[in-house]
């Protein structure tokens, strides 16, 4: 592995990175903000992550680095990690929602996006008592922060590349892996009758 290695990581996480702070920067300036779409973006960047520093694409994967990566600036994300990716990650692409859980405790967790109103970043707020929501758990992710905190953890995961030749093997196997063309008859899997127009 050499430095081009390190640099072609640094091109392609950066040129993505741009197009997605874009993206997240016209969407989250929308006047009927709609955070799920931001959001989408960047759970869909920490799902990459998370197979470009394991090498493969699990759900574990994506969850270690945010805890890893987010977690060195935020130690919450150490905590919450797990409960964030299954509740926007796995709630918006399978259900087109935020998931909620329900506590053994009876109460029912959930999170509540939004972009600079919200008190704390990952904090957690019970809903008032004598309310519908008094055994609701708010788990509270304030957009412009979470993304941040995704910058910022590429950029310790770049530096962390530059430092270690196994993350750096794996990653970049990773990515040849991620470039290269699938096979016609993986594809026919799930595909077979699309290719009778060629």
């Amino acid at each position: 592995m050499t430095t081009d290695d390190v640099k072609r990581m640094q091109q392609s996480l950066g040129a993505l990175l741009g197009q997605i702070d874009s993206a997240v920067a016209s969407l989250s300036a929308a006047k009927a903000f709609a955070p799920q779409f931001p959001i989408l973006l960047m759970i869909t960047l920490v799902d990459l992550l998370g197979y470009l520093s394991a090498g493969s694409s699990t759900q574990p994967n994506a969850v270690s680095f945010m805890r890893n990566y987010l977690g060195r600036r935020n130690r919450r994300y150490q905590e919450v990690s797990g409960l964030l990716y299954c509740m926007i990650r796995h709630g918006l692409v399978h259900e087109q929602k935020w998931k909620s859980i329900r506590l053994q405790n009876g109460s029912e967790l959930t999170v509540r996006v939004g972009k600079g109103s919200l008190r704390t970043h990952l904090g957690v707020e019970r809903g008032t008592a004598g309310t519908p929501w008094e055994k609701t758990l708010w788990l509270d992710v304030d957009v412009g922060q979470l993304w941040t905190d995704i910058k910022t953890g590429v950029g310790d995961f770049l530096e962390d590349l530059s430092q270690d030749q196994g993350k750096l093997r794996t990653c970049v196997a990773a990515m040849d892996r991620l470039v290269a063309a699938e096979s016609e008859s993986t594809v026919k899997k799930y595909a077979k009758p699309d290719f009778a127009f060629l």
